[in-house]
């Protein structure tokens, strides 16, 4: 049977991911990774309106830092990377929904010293943007300045991994960068 590159035909009840084309898989991965970064956005706005803002951010910060903790490391039997550098942990870091890679949502570069010292710039940050756009400056401290730190260096899954921030919002502009953090690894 020829692979599908839609689902416009009869229903199947045995479908499976295998019976899609590689560019329809594609397409469906990255509306997960829309919908999963949603899914993030209400969730955080349905807490805030019940717990306030605070609290809300301190939730935040607890589920990024237990996502690093507890699903990454499952994507490594998987992708076959072994943890032994900092760009091995950024490479982890590619693979889940809410990484860079491919994404209109998200931008930038990394400067690779070494494969144990990375300068990582996030350049276009749809999160950033949104709170620069709709005026939540008030957000940006906890999610930019916290969250966003706590958030990478536990998806970095190596604790010797240092993680500091060089930079962070606010921006001076539009043309700034959004964030820029170093990894380290430690001896």
């Amino acid at each position: 049977m020829p692979e599908l590159t839609d689902y416009s035909g009869p229903y199947k009840h045995d479908l499976v991911f295998e019976d899609f084309s590689k560019e329809f898989l594609i397409k469906l991965m990255l509306q997960w990774r829309r919908q999963y970064l949603r899914l993030a956005g209400y969730w955080y706005e349905g807490i805030q309106k019940r717990v306030g803002l605070e609290t809300a951010d301190e939730i935040q910060i607890e589920v990024f830092k237990r996502i690093g903790e507890r699903q990454l490391p499952k994507y490594l039997p998987i992708s076959g990377i072994q943890l032994n550098t900092c760009l091995d942990s950024l490479k982890l870091g590619q693979l889940v929904p809410e990484s860079w890679m491919g994404s209109e949502l998200f931008d930038g570069h990394v400067d690779i010293k070494n494969d144990n010292h990375l300068i990582v710039t996030c350049t276009h940050c749809v999160v950033l943007e949104f709170f620069e756009r709709t005026n939540q400056l008030e957000r940006i401290p906890a999610h930019c300045q916290v969250m966003e730190l706590e958030a990478t260096k536990a998806y970095m899954c190596n604790p010797k991994i240092r993680v500091t921030a060089l930079k962070l919002p606010p921006r001076d502009g539009p043309d700034d960068i959004c964030c820029q953090f170093e990894y380290l690894m430690e001896k």
